[in-house]
């Protein structure tokens, strides 16, 4: 699952190679399965909708099959990624800023979201160990992202991956409906269990959301892979 990560971190990260004038979602999208097929590996979902590649917030995004469109300065791109190899495979969120002309940085405010929602990865992280619940590690990062203004998101904070990308098991979620069960979020965490921790917000110029692959160890939580810190930027 860690060698998946590391791979498909290294292929988020060369994305903005590829950026130039005209550049649609669908290009970055056809990138990202190149790179991977062209050194043996699968996507971790199902290739039609494996990445999802969101550059406007004013299309819709998520799990669907890629919807072409063109990467637009002052917005964020979101790509939801993982690769697969030997039965086992990854699952991360990498943001991007695509500069405008006069712009050397992403502006204060959009930083200071992504560094919200970074933030709250690393505080679900350091609270995970062994024995507590998927329940309150989400309340962990959803407290975080509520308490500066932000909606609450329409998900869970994380799920086990492994086999699969979504690998059942328990889940780190609220008590919404759709996953208020004591097997999915009040069954203690055990070592050796591997998660995402995806918490997001919505902003004028985008989603932004991060996910990060993690493991319970006897001492609390590693990273799979080196966590994003701060915004990639694209330079058309």
């Amino acid at each position: 699952i860690q060698h998946c990560a590391i791979k498909a971190d290294e292929y988020l990260r060369r994305v903005p190679e590829i950026c130039k004038e005209g550049t649609t979602s669908l290009d970055i999208f056809n990138f990202l399965h190149n790179v991977a097929y062209e050194e043996g590996y699968g996507m971790s979902w199902v290739d039609s909708q494996c990445p999802g590649v969101s550059v406007d917030p004013n299309v819709p995004s998520g799990h669907m099959g890629i919807i072409e469109t063109p990467i637009v300065k002052g917005y964020l791109i979101n790509i939801d990624y993982g690769v697969s190899k030997d039965g086992y495979c990854s699952d991360l969120q990498r943001m991007y800023y695509v500069l405008k002309d006069d712009e050397d940085d992403a502006p204060e405010h959009v930083k200071q979201a992504f560094y919200l929602i970074r933030d709250a990865v690393n505080a679900a992280k350091e609270f995970m160990k062994p024995g507590v619940t998927g329940f309150e590690v989400d309340q962990i990062a959803r407290h975080m992202v509520v308490d500066n203004g932000f909606d609450s998101w329409n998900a869970a904070l994380g799920h086990q991956v492994g086999h699969v990308t979504h690998d059942g098991g328990t889940i780190l979620a609220n008590r919404r409906p759709r996953y208020n069960r004591p097997e999915l979020i009040d069954t203690p965490l055990q070592v050796g269990n591997v998660f995402t921790i995806e918490p997001s917000l919505e902003i004028a110029e985008g989603r932004i959301g991060l996910e990060e692959d993690v493991v319970i160890t006897e001492n609390g939580t590693e990273w799979l892979v080196e966590p994003q810190r701060e915004l990639i930027l694209i330079r058309i």
